[in-house]
């Protein structure tokens, strides 16, 4: 991440350059994307993934890889057009994310290249609060959104469809959350 206003160390404490509480509307407003936001802990995440994941059964982490997809993919597109140049998108998001409280997101290899979009990348994510909201049942990585939200944040950024898979869980006792996106085939 680069220095100057997105970096963290250059922010007092308690500031936050995304999220702030509007006396004249009285919400918390999400300046990156124009929107209205709301604080979500661990419980409340935790009770709503439990919640789908119970009552969809074996399509419960579809269903939660395709809302992050969804989601990551309006970010991604939006999110391209917040940073000044395209090199200073990964940046942006991982700046984002950390304001946001996701955890610390750390990208390898998520660069263009000769003005093509990577095939590879790893995206390791610390202390994720996704993660930290439950432990996995089955001792099998369990960050689904958060993959889909991976995918389509790539997908909305470079204009080309992704796929990620979660190599590392720390819900499965990992010490961090490790994803790798490659691009589909064919893209």
């Amino acid at each position: 991440m680069s220095g100057g206003s997105t970096d963290p160390a250059s922010i007092g404490s308690g500031e936050n350059p995304f999220y702030h509480f509007s006396q004249k509307t009285k919400v918390i407003e999400d300046s990156a994307f124009g929107c209205r936001a709301i604080l979500v802990n661990e419980r409340f995440w935790n009770k709503i993934r439990s919640s789908i994941l119970d009552l969809l059964k074996d399509a419960g982490p579809l269903v939660m890889y395709e809302l992050g997809l969804e989601y990551g993919f309006d970010m991604g597109f939006q999110g391209k057009a917040k940073s000044k140049t395209r090199g200073n998108d990964i940046d942006f998001f991982t700046y984002y994310v950390l304001m946001s409280g996701w955890g610390r997101f750390e990208v390898s290899e998520l660069k263009l290249k000769d003005n093509a979009p990577p095939r590879k990348a790893t995206v390791k994510v610390h202390d994720s609060f996704f993660a930290k909201a439950a432990k996995s049942e089955t001792g099998n990585p369990s960050c689904f959104f958060l993959s889909g939200l991976l995918a389509g944040m790539a997908e909305g950024t470079f204009s080309t469809g992704y796929n990620c898979l979660e190599t590392k869980c720390l819900a499965c006792g990992d010490d961090y959350c490790e994803f790798v996106l490659t691009r589909r085939p064919g893209d």
